[in-house]
């Protein structure tokens, strides 16, 4: 089986706990990539979410189109949110070792920002994984658009997720799905781990991470 290293996007959501019991149940850790305006009042969850294996990253303050962003907001945007993660990893008691960050909607900013905007991240401290040039982490099974997401669609949905997992290619590296309270509530989230796993997938447990990532 290929083995999938599992990014979570938009984190933490209302049912971020259950989110984490349930990875935990199924001994899969994950890149937790943070909304900084969304952790408020969920700071010790994601430091025992660090206490338990998983790695917090940072996609940006408030979620914003990158590539609509002056170089100036930009770094405004990243360095807000880095200083939240770092809070959450002295909560946790355990350094911050990896930095890891996720543009939303993976765009890296405008041909004119780009570049600044990479520079921001190593200025930071922030790294690529081992098997990409750049500095901000990017997913290579195509986004899952699990976020638009209700009653109504749910069975539409799944079914998009799994011929998306059919399509991937055999050589795929990053999952990305993301931590929205429908997703979650409704099984959509689980789902997608689960489709994963009864094609051709399997996902990194603690050691089988920090081994890919080291």
């Amino acid at each position: 089986m290929k083995e999938l290293i599992l990014t979570i996007d938009d984190a933490p959501s209302p049912l971020f706990s259950d989110v984490l019991d349930y990875l935990v149940g199924k001994g899969i850790c994950a890149i937790i990539f943070v909304r900084g305006d969304f952790v408020a009042g969920h700071e010790q969850e994601l430091a025992d979410a660090i206490k338990k294996g998983f790695i917090i990253g940072n996609h940006s303050y408030s979620h914003p189109h990158f590539d609509k962003l002056s170089a100036k907001a930009a770094r405004e945007e990243i360095v807000r949110a880095d200083k939240i993660v770092d809070d959450i990893y002295r909560l946790s008691g355990r350094e911050r070792g990896l930095k890891y960050f996720r543009f939303p909607y993976g765009v890296g900013g405008t041909p004119e920002t780009e570049g600044a905007n990479q520079n921001v991240l190593a200025e930071l401290g922030y790294s690529a994984p081992r098997f990409a040039s750049r500095r901000d982490w990017y997913w290579d099974i195509p986004l899952l658009y699990d976020w638009h997401i209700d009653e109504s669609n749910l069975q539409e949905m799944k079914e998009r997720a799994r011929q998306y997992l059919l399509g991937a290619k055999t050589d795929a590296t990053v999952l990305v799905v993301h931590d929205k309270e429908p997703n979650v509530r409704l099984g959509l989230f689980q789902y997608i781990i689960e489709e994963a796993e009864k094609q051709r997938f399997s996902f990194c447990d603690r050691n089988e991470l920090y081994k890919k990532l080291l």
